[in-house]
C-alpha cells in the first residue's frame, strides 16, 4: 500500500463523518428478521393477481433461506410452488418503491406484503433437504459512481432514485443486509469522488475498518464509453475483484451479476439439516464473566441454525460448557461462530474429534 500523506487529513475527516453520519456501523454479522416475509408487486387487485404474487413470494422466501436463486426449480419443487398460494398465514397491501421503466426515476407500486409459517417452511425444506443458509450474514455496503462529462461522480439517491430503489429491494428480496448512507453521508462522500473511482486502497480499507464492514460494492457507471456499459468492484477483507457489467440495461446486468454473487456466498456456509441421527459436540468458552454476557450467549446459541438443541453442562468463573446436538457438521459450527466475531477460536483445537473451545470477546455481543 502506497503512504499518501496528503491524503490523512481528507481521510480523518471522512470517518469521522461516516462514523457520525448515516452509513451505519455494523457489526461483522447481522441476524436476518424477515427470511419468512416477502413483498411482490402487484399487478392488480385480482384474487388470481394476488395467488400469483402469492406463489411469487413463496419462491423469494425459499430463495432467501436456502441462498440459492434456483431452488424453486429443483426436483419435488414445483408442487410445492403450485400450492404456495394456501400457506401466508398473513398478507396485505402496501407501497413498494421499484425503479421506472426509464431506469433513472423510482416509483410507488402497489405490492402484497405476505407472511409464510415457519413450522411449515421448516418441513418443506426438511422433505425435500434443502440448503439452509444461516441467518447470521455479513453485511455489505454499496455505492454508485458515474464518470459523466469525464468527471467522476459519487450518484446519491437523489442522482439515481432507480439504482438505489433496486439496490434495497434486491437486497431484501435475498436477505442481504445492506448499508446504505444516508443523503447527507452521500454529500459529504461527493468530494472523495475521484479517489473512490480510482479504487483506491487506503481510503476504501479505512471505510471497511471503521465501519466494520464484511464488504463494500463499488459500481461505476462509465457514461462516456461507449463499449463498456458499467463494472462493479467487490472490496472484502481478503482482497477485491472487478466484474464488467454487460448488455443495455444496467439494473437487468447487476441483477444477474448480484444473484450469482449471493449464489456463492451462500454456499460458504450453507449445510442441509441432519436427519435421523443426531451428532453431540462439546462446547467449551472461556472469558464469560458478567451474567449479562451468559444471557446474550444463551440467546446467541439459540440463533444458530447450526445448532438443534443445546444443554448447559456446567458454568463456573473459568469457563461455560455447552452439549450441543448438530444440525451441521462442527467444522460448519466452529466456523459460523468464528464468522461472528464474537467469539474467538482457541488455536489448538483444532482436532475434528475434540471439543470446540473460544474466548469470549467482551464488548462483542451477538444481534439476534
Amino acid at each position: 500500500m502506497l503512504y499518501r500523506p496528503h491524503l490523512l487529513p481528507q481521510l480523518s475527516l471522512l470517518c469521522a463523518l461516516l462514523a457520525a453520519s448515516g452509513f451505519g456501523v455494523a457489526q461483522t454479522e447481522e441476524r436476518v428478521d424477515h427470511l419468512y416475509r416477502a413483498l411482490v408487486p402487484l399487478a392488480d387487485r385480482s384474487e388470481a393477481a394476488q395467488q400469483r404474487a402469492m406463489r411469487d413470494g413463496f419462491i423469494k422466501v425459499l430463495q432467501k433461506i436456502s441462498g440459492y436463486s434456483g431452488v424453486a426449480n429443483l426436483e419435488g419443487m414445483a408442487s410445492e410452488v403450485a400450492r404456495s398460494h394456501t400457506l401466508p398465514t398473513e398478507f396485505g397491501i402496501q407501497t413498494l418503491l421499484v425503479p421506472s421503466e426509464d431506469g433513472i426515476t423510482a416509483t410507488s407500486v402497489e405490492a402484497l406484503r405476505v407472511v409464510f409459517p415457519e413450522s411449515q417452511i421448516t418441513e418443506i425444506f426438511r422433505r425435500h433437504e434443502l440448503p439452509l443458509w444461516p441467518s447470521n450474514r455479513a453485511r455489505i455496503g454499496s455505492l454508485f459512481l458515474s464518470n459523466v462529462g469525464g468527471q467522476p461522480l459519487l450518484l446519491t439517491e437523489a442522482d439515481y432514485p432507480a439504482g438505489y430503489a433496486w439496490l434495497r429491494r434486491a437486497a431484501y428480496d435475498r436477505g442481504i443486509p445492506l448499508d446504505v448512507p444516508s443523503p447527507q453521508m452521500q454529500a459529504q462522500l461527493s468530494s472523495s469522488a475521484e479517489q473512490l473511482w480510482q479504487l483506491d486502497e487506503l481510503l476504501i480499507r479505512l471505510l471497511m475498518a471503521d465501519l466494520d464492514l464484511d464488504q463494500i460494492a463499488l459500481v461505476r457507471i462509465h457514461a462516456n464509453d461507449p463499449a463498456r456499459l458499467a463494472d462493479i468492484t467487490r472490496i472484502d477483507r481478503f482482497g477485491s475483484r472487478t466484474i464488467p457489467l454487460q448488455g443495455q440495461n444496467l439494473l437487468l446486468a447487476l441483477s444477474q451479476e448480484f444473484n450469482g454473487w449471493v449464489d456463492d456466498q451462500s454456499m460458504r456456509t450453507a449445510f442441509v439439516a441432519r436427519q435421523g441421527v443426531v451428532e453431540s459436540q462439546l462446547v467449551s468458552i472461556e472469558g464469560v464473566r458478567t451474567f449479562a454476557e451468559y444471557q446474550h450467549l444463551l440467546n446467541y446459541f439459540a440463533s444458530l441454525e447450526q445448532i438443534g438443541s443445546f444443554t448447559l453442562i456446567q458454568a463456573n468463573a473459568e469457563r461455560v460448557d455447552f452439549s450441543v446436538h448438530l444440525q451441521s457438521s462442527a467444522v460448519q459450527l466452529r466456523n459460523a461462530i468464528t464468522a461472528s466475531g464474537i467469539m474467538q477460536p482457541v488455536a489448538d483445537t483444532e482436532d475434528s474429534f475434540g471439543p470446540i473451545r473460544f474466548t469470549y470477546r467482551a464488548g462483542r455481543l451477538p444481534q439476534i
